[in-house]
């Protein structure tokens, strides 16, 4: 406040806004003692710049420190001066009353219209700002609103924002500033402005550069602070991000448990990458990580229960961008979700709709279940739900981790009776998350009546908090070849089948076919009258979930007949999921049941590929042997032909690609070929053939040369291996510094192809 005028002689005390008398002649100043730049004298004995804003033609007066600022402006295109801070608090005095509504603060009611100023601030170093706005006459009807930016207009940039509690009588910020120009709002929640006092104190920031001297977050509901990367040190990176950028580094202590959510906004284009984590410097003790999304700059990681104790939030860099910037923290404390009570058979959760149909929604967390059930990868702990369903339905299952988690989410059903089994075959619709973090659908086109068990698991030890929608809809129409008593017929006798468009959607499971669940099925015959081979290549159409497997059987029984030979299945494999193949060299007369259904109990269309041919006889150099009489022998810079369609599984690649890229099942032949002097370079290829090769996705590797590595030993170690990238295409080996000696090759199948080829060496 400011004394308006005093009697003579007698002095304004800007602390309590009174007039007293001047102190005496060794107590301070006089009011004929003070020169320019400070040419008042103040009540407590100081020379000052000002004792009011009429003492300031250009601005306004800080009257705690007694000097002239710059004032207030109504809008950012106004603005044309800067209040240099020095570090001292400042006390500012100010109006809206008379003031356009130029600017929509964060925190203040959505669509308010109240007039507003701002005032420019320049830092020359870092600083934590308390700022606090209290109306002159609290009886006005003006309620206050205050914010920080960055960026004058722009509301994305606010650091910090605080609004006038119901019943209270001022609004304050607390926010860490970094060395630069920001733009302090004044604002009001209604329509009504007023004068007000505007108090700023610049105290020291706390450091938050490293693991040993980290920021504290404290507050018991909500903590909200500012902070900045910039000039800071690179002492931890994030899981998801943050390598090699710089990094805010804050604890955050528990007393109790508590469901807590923690944002980080970027602010001018700054996108954090935010980490919690129990050890600061331990990257597998993180609970959380999450990248800022692209659309809104902000980053978030959402724990329904977090027990007590101390845990570090890390705020890094993007994963690629600007690599640091400017962030406003939020974290947010609620009463913690309950222990699951779901995490057994005995305890599943019904999963309940009023008309049998519709859609469930709930929301579950596996960090505090126990892991006692293996399913579908799935080696972290588990949550049990179950459905009843009173006729076929179609099921959508989504389940989505929370914003942040480390969960990535596996989904898979079992029967009733079968809900304590460990047995593959009795695990329904396995489907996993692409990686941690992303949502995992299970979807079942017709689930039959009955009672089911749904388990929400962790591939690699994972858990979390996640939502999950089951939805229920009526089923299609089972396909007409769904049943072994009306098969579709196959006329192979008249040459090759092409089916372009076939569906396993719909379909029950009827047969014992080679997948290891039961899945749903379609069934083909057809009949030989002369002893032939039979090529089956079955391919997932664009868009399906369908993971063919093919099962050739004799006509019989169809859910008790076991498949004929290894040979006679055909599964896809990891590298290339969406087709199955499948290659009978010799089949005797007969009628055979041909059966499509979906690895991991998948469904979905496709089209069959169904070819009769020539008997292919077993090849001579279908195994190694230690005398080498059964090989062919290949010499350098020759190529030959050769063909496995006749080949048994001798050996396999072991690899470490994918699982059923390394030959594991399909068949094989060998060749050896004997270097004599130091080779620099030996290029070997296999290029499948147009028509008979069409079905090959070769996998080539090559054994042998020094005496400790027997070259017809049939698991390695391999000096060099390879698959090609899809059927049909070339696989290509390149083996440096070859030394002399004798060396196999062998050409194996991906998956349980097989096919005619080219071999060659450079």
């Amino acid at each position: 406040m400011r004394c308006e005028s005093c009697p003579a002689g007698q002095l304004c005390d800007v602390a309590t806004g009174t007039c007293v008398e001047p102190p005496a002649a060794d107590g301070g100043c006089t009011a004929s003692g003070c020169a320019a730049p400070t040419p008042f004298c103040a009540g407590d004995g100081r020379c000052v710049g000002c004792l009011g804003n009429a003492d300031c033609p250009q601005g306004s007066c800080d009257m705690r420190a007694g000097r002239c600022v710059a004032a207030a402006t109504e809008s950012c295109g106004a603005l044309s001066s800067f209040i240099e801070v020095t570090g001292a608090p400042l006390q500012l005095r100010g109006s809206t009353a008379k003031s356009a509504n130029d600017a929509q603060l964060g925190c203040a009611v959505v669509g308010s219209s109240g007039p507003d100023v701002l005032f420019g601030l320049r830092l020359a170093e870092r600083r934590r700002l308390t700022a606090t706005v209290r109306p002159i006459d609290p009886a006005s009807g003006f309620q206050p609103v205050i914010a920080l930016r960055t960026d004058c207009g722009a509301a994305r940039s606010e650091i910090g924002c605080g609004f006038t509690m119901p019943g209270g009588d001022r609004a304050s910020l607390v926010t860490e500033v970094g060395q630069g120009t920001f733009f302090l709002w004044v604002d009001s929640e209604t329509e009504i402005g007023g004068e007000f006092e505007l108090e700023l104190s610049f105290d020291e920031a706390p450091r938050v550069d490293s693991c040993t001297v980290p920021g504290v977050l404290r507050g018991t509901e909500l903590i909200d602070v500012s902070g900045e990367t910039i000039g800071l040190s690179d002492d931890v990176a994030a899981s998801c991000g943050g390598m090699g950028t710089p990094d805010a580094v804050y604890s955050l202590t528990l007393e109790q448990a508590r469901r807590v959510r923690i944002e980080a906004v970027g602010l001018s284009g700054f996108r954090p990458t935010l980490a919690l984590r129990r050890t600061c410097t331990d990257v597998n003790t993180e609970l959380g990580c999450a990248p800022a999304l692209a659309s809104t700059g902000t980053a978030a990681i959402e724990l329904p229960s977090l027990e007590p104790g101390a845990y570090s939030v890390l705020v890094d860099g993007p994963p690629s961008g600007a690599v640091s910037g400017r962030f406003r923290l939020r974290v947010t404390l609620t009463e913690p979700v309950p222990a699951p009570t779901n995490d057994t058979c005995d305890s599943a959760f019904e999963l309940v709709t009023s008309s049998g149909s519709g859609t469930v929604t709930v929301q579950g967390d596996t960090t505090r279940a126990k892991n006692d059930t293996l399913g579908c990868d799935g080696t972290g702990p588990e949550l049990v739900y179950t459905l009843q369903l009173a006729t076929a339905q179609h099921v959508r299952a989504l389940v989505t981790p929370l914003a942040g988690g480390r969960l990535l989410p596996t989904l898979y059903l079992r029967r009733e009776n079968q809900c304590t089994s460990e047995l593959t075959r009795e695990q329904l619709f396995c489907v996993a998350a692409g990686q941690a973090g992303f949502p995992a659908q299970l979807e079942v086109p017709r689930l039959e009546a009955g009672r089911w068990y749904l388990f929400v698991d962790g591939k690699a030890g994972t858990s979390g908090a996640f939502d999950l929608s089951v939805e229920l809809t009526p089923p299609p129409a089972p396909p007409a070849n769904d049943l072994c008593s009306r098969p579709t017929v196959l006329p192979v006798a008249n040459g090759p089948v092409f089916l372009p468009s076939e569906t396993t959607v719909g379909a029950t499971a009827n047969a014992l076919t080679c997948v290891d669940s039961p899945s749903p099925d379609v069934v083909y015959t057809f009949e030989l009258t002369t002893r032939q081979s039979i090529a089956i290549d079955a391919r997932a159409l664009p868009g399906s979930r369908l993971l063919p497997a093919v099962t050739l059987k004799p006509t019989g029984i169809c859910s008790l007949t076991a498949p004929l030979p290894v040979g006679k299945c055909g599964l896809s494999d990891l590298q290339v999921p969406d087709r199955a193949v499948a290659i009978a060299p010799a089949l005797d007369p007969g009628t055979y049941t041909l059966w499509v259904s979906g690895d991991l109990s998948t469904q979905g269309p496709f089209s069959l590929r169904v070819v009769p041919g020539p008997v292919f006889a077993q090849p001579t150099n279908d195994a190694c042997s230690s005398a080498n009489a059964t090989q062919f022998t290949l010499n350098l810079g020759s190529s030959l032909n050769g063909d496995t369609r006749g080949a048994g599984n001798t050996t396999e690649g072991r690899c470490g690609l994918p699982t059923g890229a390394n030959g594991e099942v399909g068949a094989d032949v060998a060749y050896t070929f004997q270097v004599a002097s130091p080779t620099p370079s030996l290029t070997i290829s296999v290029q499948p053939d147009a028509v008979g090769g069409a079905l090959l996705r070769p996998v080539l590797y090559v054994r042998g040369g020094a005496s400790a590595n027997n070259l017809c030993t049939s698991y390695g170690p391999n000096l060099g291996c390879t698959a090609a990238p899809d059927f049909g295409a070339p696989a290509t080996l390149s083996l440096t510094n070859v030394m002399p000696g004798l060396y196999t090759v062998w050409v194996d199948g991906a998956g349980f192809s097989a096919g005619s080829f080219t071999l060659s060496i450079r």
